[in-house]
């Protein structure tokens, strides 16, 4: 293991991997904050500012995302889910709070499965339980775009997945940012988390998570929708349900306010 600063933030090797981290705050409880797919930490920076006051906040980039490096696919949510865990491992930090945005909410998941004793509690944003029979298809499709035209061939159909219309239109600096996030995602990061999620299936385990969880969704998202929210919320025991109004499945980026407010709610209850 080797650690090394870039620019402002630190890197670390793990998992044959060069992993791009921050650490926010200086005492409390850890909580660490994971990204959506064909995003990278700095979405967090909001959330990442506020609790850092009262906690620890570990930020970072998965694999073949943002500034950690690229491996050729295929990814799988396991495999994710071992990158966080052996980060975790080498930064020495044996429990955390979890808050993840769809793909990272997926990782959150797969982890809080596989280790149980590490995951102090779930926030789970825009997720799903998956289902490879209907999602494969899909994200074949738009891997194979990806692969014959770049990533910025998918940006408009993402951002319409993202975002309700208004926030579209008026918006303009944050779409500009986001369809820059998307565009600068390596080809291999884009498919193997297309991969990775489209291989999910936690349908049969799910129920196993026993932690204090707080689900959220945003009430017009068309990715993972409210009726997916409301499985998993009524299949882990000690979980509650957040439907956020005027947002699609980028929650944490559209309506920030109202996301960081339930998160710092929720995680101030425990």
């Amino acid at each position: 293991m080797s650690v090394q600063a870039q620019g402002g933030s630190m890197k670390i090797q793990v998992n044959g991997l060069s992993v791009a981290y921050d650490i926010a705050g200086s005492s409390g409880e850890w909580v660490t904050l994971s990204h959506a797919h064909c995003c990278n930490r700095e979405t967090w920076q909001a959330l990442r500012q506020q609790l850092s006051t009262h906690y620890r906040v570990l930020t970072f980039d998965a694999r073949g995302h943002g500034d950690t490096s690229s491996t050729p696919p295929p990814y799988t949510m396991a495999g994710l889910a071992d990158d966080a865990f052996q980060l975790l491992q080498a930064l020495g930090i044996h429990r955390t709070h979890w808050v993840g945005q769809a793909m990272g909410a997926m990782v959150g998941q797969t982890l809080a499965l596989a280790q149980p004793q590490g995951i102090q509690s779930l926030v789970l944003a825009d997720s799903t339980l998956g289902n490879p029979q209907r999602s494969k298809p899909v994200w074949d499709e738009r891997n194979a775009l990806a692969q014959r035209e770049g990533l910025e061939a998918l940006v408009a159909s993402t951002l319409e997945r993202w975002f309700t219309p208004e926030t579209l239109v008026t918006q303009v600096a944050l779409m500009q940012w986001v369809a820059e996030m998307i565009s600068r995602t390596p080809v291999d990061g884009y498919i193997g988390g297309s991969q990775a999620m489209a291989g999910l299936d936690l349908n049969q385990r799910i129920q196993e998570i026993k932690c204090p969880t707080l689900v959220m969704v945003g009430a017009h998202d068309p990715a993972t929708p409210v009726e997916m929210a409301r499985r998993i919320h009524s299949q882990i025991t000690h979980s509650s349900l957040v439907v956020l109004p005027d947002a699609s499945h980028m929650a944490n980026l559209e309506q920030p306010e109202q996301f960081n407010h339930h998160v710092l709610t929720f995680l101030a209850s425990l």
